[in-house]
């Protein structure tokens, strides 16, 4: 954009059944992007049920059918990438954290590193959710300091 500001865009359409019109208000800073960010996420998916291989072929998906040309950029991984306390599924239990404090992938996902490096390869961008556990307000600071770390982790992992 050569001009931050308000512009009215008004949209025609003629066919045989009539014409209409309707006025658009777009904002634009600095930047406009070409498409509204799309994607695909795990959730409305797979839900509990999504692995580190459902993922790579929804990528390969998104690139294959030609989305990917049309602003279909993002791969988002919901939170079952994670040990979760309470499933009932064996593949969902384990350690939350290292001794670093980092978080430890599920048994489904067993490099998280090479997965992002995956879904970047074909210029898709990768995110994931992650869960802080719950915890009680004698441990709200070490938990806080825990959710910078686990952001600094999925950084350091490519997402």
């Amino acid at each position: 954009m050569k001009t931050k500001g308000e512009f009215i865009v008004t949209l025609r359409a003629k066919n045989s059944l009539g014409t209409d019109e309707k006025k658009f208000r777009i904002v634009c800073g600095d930047q406009m992007a070409l498409t509204p960010p799309m994607g695909w996420n795990s959730w409305n998916c797979f839900a509990h049920a999504v692995s580190a291989d459902k993922v790579k072929r929804a990528a390969d998906a998104l690139v294959k059918s030609g989305l990917i040309n049309h602003g279909w950029t993002y791969i988002n991984i919901d939170d079952f990438w994670q040990n979760h306390r309470d499933s009932k599924d064996p593949t969902l239990h384990g350690e939350f954290r290292d001794a670093q404090g980092f978080i430890v992938p599920n048994l489904r996902f067993p490099d998280m590193t090479g997965l992002a490096d995956y879904i970047h390869g074909p210029r898709l961008e990768g995110g994931a959710l992650f869960l802080a556990r719950p915890v009680d307000v004698r441990r709200l600071r070490s938990e806080l300091a825990a959710r910078a770390t686990g952001r600094a982790n999925l950084r350091e992992m490519g997402f």
